[in-house]
């Protein structure tokens, strides 16, 4: 997971406005290291400051991230 994440500052970040297609870089094997990961706040920063959580979160963003399948604390 880590090396992922760093392989991305690499790349120029895409802040996403609510399209989904933006959202394409997230796969399965993503989700299933989130869900064993014992640093789920780290990803969860880091897939806000990326997808602009605060102006974007949605039901869909959040289905297609699989955030309801891998993140054990709520709050």
């Amino acid at each position: 997971m880590e090396e992922y994440m760093a392989n991305l500052n690499d790349k120029p970040q895409v802040q996403s406005v609510g399209d989904l297609d933006l959202v394409t870089d997230w796969s399965s094997a993503m989700v299933c290291q989130a869900l064993h990961s014992e640093n789920q706040e780290v990803i969860m920063k880091y897939l806000a400051e990326r997808f602009s959580f605060e102006k974007n979160m949605t039901w869909a963003v959040m289905r297609k991230l699989c955030i309801p399948v891998w993140l054990k604390d709520v709050s």
